[in-house]
């Protein structure tokens, strides 16, 4: 039998991270066992479904390289793949459940349902469905619906007696059925209701995997009923821990981005994501954290998928992207940086430096920078005019003091050639830190501040070899006069 799973999001928002972990240990799964990854788009809330959210979903998928086998994007043999153009298909399986005695037409108002739970909460009781209309009769009923009264259709769920479900995660999970009631399967105005469509839709699909968030186990009993009475035999399940955020509660916007696509956009390589998200709530045998796609494939396990929360750290995200960007070749973090760069910088570097220079600047940043985005401030030291790198140098206070220590500094780079090399500078840092009797970094820091107004950066010597010594003298002699 093919291994089919199904990522099956509603376009009711962007693309977030829980989401997007879903999506990618259910891709882990199908790829590691061969099988089929299928897109659904649940959108039979057409109220709030839009079509910019679906495409906020495929983009993050396409990002991160998640490619589907079956989507309504290329089509498949069990289409159509959203679900607002399935109605037809549900409402053969609404009438089947009608027709059996499963379902029921429910006339209760608004109004009726609240006194109901008003009256739970009097009695300190959670609220569970009266069931008011469970044993009107059908035809009836049917009379009232075709008069134009509205209503919903519900199932007749057990009312007694519990339902224990296996959770590939959880193991055991124990219902009780008092506690659920009789749900909706189709709204008043036709729409399948998603405890209902969710089953006809794997069902149909063949899916054979439900990997899913933690906040859908409650729905298990419900979905379970449906197959049985349908005579579908379910998939298996398994439900993923929360991603929450520093405090331990439910990832939100407090905590940072949750947008899929804000990730992208502030420079973080999809390796990265896809590294991070996959060891969110799973721990590989070895404990690695930098595993390469084909690697987390290979090892992939849903036994092995922790069922407790799982933190969501965005410094060790930032500290894996840096990671990714430094294992890139030269070539490729051009590729991937080039955009984050305005086309005046870009053309500001071509004018000021060769080739070779260019590549050694890309070099160093490649080295250094953790998110993409950090490009152009790092591209500043490089390009930017005399005005700007002073006021720079200004706000940071450099001590008058230290014109002393630059004029041996001043003197060393006079004499150097005008091509002169990264070697050629390092030479000359280690004669002043012998002439001085100072440290390393008493020397470097305030060299590095002094040319280019920043307290931290890159390879000193490489950077003062690409400024050049023309670049060098001149800001010398706005320090020193």
């Amino acid at each position: 039998m093919t291994v089919r799973l199904r990522f099956a999001p509603s376009p009711t928002g962007n693309l977030h991270l829980g989401t997007l972990r879903a999506a990618l240990f259910n891709w882990l799964y199908a790829q590691k066992k061969k099988g089929v990854f299928l897109c659904r788009i649940e959108d039979t809330d057409l109220q709030r479904s839009e079509a910019r959210f679906e495409d906020s979903i495929f983009e993050g998928l396409a990002w991160l390289g998640l490619t589907c086998d079956e989507s309504p994007m290329v089509g498949g043999d069990f289409g159509p793949y959203r679900q607002s153009e399935r109605r037809g298909i549900y409402q053969t399986y609404i009438d089947q459940l009608i027709e059996s005695g499963y379902a029921y037409y429910c006339f209760a108002t608004p109004e009726d349902l609240e006194a109901e739970r008003e009256e739970a909460k009097k009695a300190k009781k959670p609220y569970v469905y009266s069931g008011k209309y469970r044993d009107y009769f059908l035809d009836e009923a049917k009379q009232r619906v075709q008069a134009g009264e509205k209503a919903v259709l519900r199932f007749k769920m057990p009312q007694s007696g519990t339902v224990t479900v296996h959770d590939l995660i959880r193991g055991e999970v124990t219902f009780d059925y008092a506690l659920i009631g009789d749900f909706i399967l189709q709204k008043s105005d036709g729409t399948p209701a998603f405890n209902f469509a969710v089953v006809v839709d794997d069902a149909l699909m063949n899916i054979t995997h439900v990997i899913r968030g933690e906040d859908h186990l409650s729905n298990m009993p419900r979905q379970l009923a449906v197959f049985e009475a349908l005579g579908f035999e379910p998939p298996q399940f398994a439900h993923l821990p929360m991603i929450l955020g520093a405090d331990k509660s439910k990832l939100s916007k407090r905590h940072g981005a949750t947008n899929v696509i804000e990730y992208k956009e502030q420079g973080f390589l999809p390796e990265a994501m896809l590294n991070y998200l996959a060891l969110l709530g799973w721990t590989p045998f070895g404990g690695h954290e930098k595993l390469p796609l084909q690697d987390l494939i290979q090892a992939f396990d849903i036994d092995q998928v922790n069922s407790s929360g799982a933190v969501f750290d965005v410094k060790k995200l930032s500290w894996l992207n840096g990671q990714y960007i430094r294992d890139l070749s030269a070539t490729d973090f051009q590729h991937r940086v080039v955009p984050f760069i305005a086309t005046t910088v870009m053309n500001k570097l071509k004018d000021l430096y060769n080739d070779l220079q260019l590549q050694q600047i890309m070099g160093l940043a490649q080295a250094s920078i953790t998110f993409l985005t950090e490009m152009e401030d790092f591209l500043q030291v490089f390009i930017e005019e005399d005005r700007a790198y002073q006021q720079r140098l200004n706000a940071l206070g450099f001590k008058p003091e230290e014109q002393a220590f630059l004029s041996l500094f001043t003197q060393k780079v006079t004499g150097l050639d005008a091509a002169f090399s990264a070697q050629d500078m390092k030479v000359i840092l280690e004669e002043i830190v012998a002439e001085t009797g100072l440290g390393k970094g008493k020397v470097f820091r305030p060299i590095r501040i002094a040319m280019t107004g920043f307290q931290s950066g890159p390879d000193l010597m490489q950077v003062l070899a690409l400024l050049g010594k023309g670049c060098l003298l001149r800001r010398l002699g706005m320090l020193i006069g």
